[in-house]
């Protein structure tokens, strides 16, 4: 990534709590759609029927931006 694309995904990705300690974070209405769509795009299910895709939507939003 360049830095221009780096500081507008930096600006997608929520902020989380706890994520070493317990994979489990915190989301305002807005990033949690984002997660969502991320989540279709990446692994092609919805939150719905796959609730832990969501962590796993985040583990590739991690490796995407800090790789």
């Amino acid at each position: 990534m360049n830095p221009e694309q780096k500081a507008q995904f930096a600006q997608l990705v929520p902020k989380w709590n706890g994520y070493k300690r317990n994979l489990v974070w915190t989301f305002d209405g807005a990033e949690t759609a984002i997660i969502e769509k991320l989540s279709y795009v990446l692994l092609g299910r919805t939150l719905n029927t796959c609730p832990s895709c969501k962590i796993e939507a985040m583990r590739q939003l991690e490796n995407l931006y800090n790789g």
